[in-house]
C-alpha cells in the first residue's frame, strides 16, 4: 500500500514536470523561433502566418504544439 502511494506521487510529479517541459518548449519557440517537440524531441519553429492564427510546429514530425 505505502508503495502504491509512493508510484502515484511520482506519476503525478512526472506529469507536471511533463507539463512544466511543454509549456518551457512553448515559451521558447515563442521568443526565439526555437524548441522542443515533446512527441519526437526534433525541433519546434513558430509560424507565423498573414490569415489564420499563428503556431509552434515541429519541423521534424510537424506535430502543432501550440496555436495563438
Amino acid at each position: 500500500e505505502e508503495l502504491e502511494s509512493v508510484v502515484e506521487a511520482q506519476s503525478e510529479q512526472i506529469e507536471t514536470l511533463e507539463d512544466r517541459f511543454l509549456d518551457l518548449s512553448a515559451r521558447v519557440a515563442d521568443g526565439r523561433n526555437l524548441g522542443v517537440c515533446p512527441e519526437c524531441n526534433g525541433p519546434t519553429e513558430k509560424k507565423e502566418r498573414l490569415f489564420r492564427s499563428d503556431t509552434i510546429e515541429c519541423l521534424r514530425c510537424g506535430e502543432v504544439i501550440h496555436t495563438y
